[in-house]
């Protein structure tokens, strides 16, 4: 019997032909390739947005608030403190997005790729990953709380200062990644796969003092 792949699956899009967002507005963006930018502030309201890349836009003033977004490429887009909507994201891939202080509190993602985003100051608490990937981010000072985290996967991102509070990191692997100044409380330890300079990190967590054999306490 096959084994079933725990990895998030790439986004299926068979045909994306370029079009305007207006067109998308009006007529639906499934199998679209979007590279306009919208004049003014506008929101999204199918209820499954489905099979659409956008590419080099400014999410600034352009809201999800009514959909779920499912087989949906981002390339090069910015979502600077952007707030995902508490929704389901299935199948999603960003790509080189600035995704600074972005928020998906609340948020259903499955099958999700993040690949060389910037995602410094995001959170994602409350949060539920099924097969999320996360490689080459930057994702320093980012917040994970209540996070609901089965199959997710760090690759080569730096993840200095970032949090970790009431989360379990039972398969977490961060052997690839900076850790430097990670926070986490020691309930969420139990099953990480750390390497044995990193897990030095995690000592003070557990009540430890470390010392050189030989080395008294200085209190002069």
């Amino acid at each position: 019997m096959a084994i079933k792949s725990s990895r998030p699956k790439e986004p299926l899009i068979k045909e994306a032909e370029l079009r305007p967002f207006s067109f998308g507005l009006e007529h639906g963006f499934a199998n679209s390739l979007i590279k306009d930018q919208p004049r003014k502030e506008t929101s999204i309201t199918e209820g499954i947005l489905d099979s659409v890349i956008f590419e080099d836009i400014d999410f600034a003033t352009i809201s999800f608030k009514e959909s779920d977004l499912t087989n949906v490429v981002f390339r090069r887009c910015t979502f600077l403190n952007y707030e995902f909507p508490k929704r389901y994201y299935g199948r999603l891939k960003f790509e080189s997005c600035n995704m600074l202080g972005a928020r998906f509190i609340g948020a259903t993602l499955e099958d999700a790729i993040f690949y060389n985003c910037n995602l410094s100051l995001a959170n994602f608490s409350e949060a539920t990953f099924k097969k999320v990937l996360f490689s080459e981010c930057k994702m320093s000072e980012s917040y994970f709380a209540e996070t609901m985290m089965p199959h997710v996967f760090f690759e080569h991102c730096s993840l200095e200062q970032t949090e970790f509070f009431k989360v379990s990191l039972k398969g977490v692997d961060f052997r690839t990644d900076s850790i430097e100044g990670l926070h986490c409380d020691v309930t969420s330890l139990p099953g990480l796969t750390v390497t044995p300079y990193q897990a030095l990190s995690f000592v003070p967590l557990l009540g430890l003092i470390v010392k050189e054999e030989g080395e008294t306490d200085d209190k002069s």
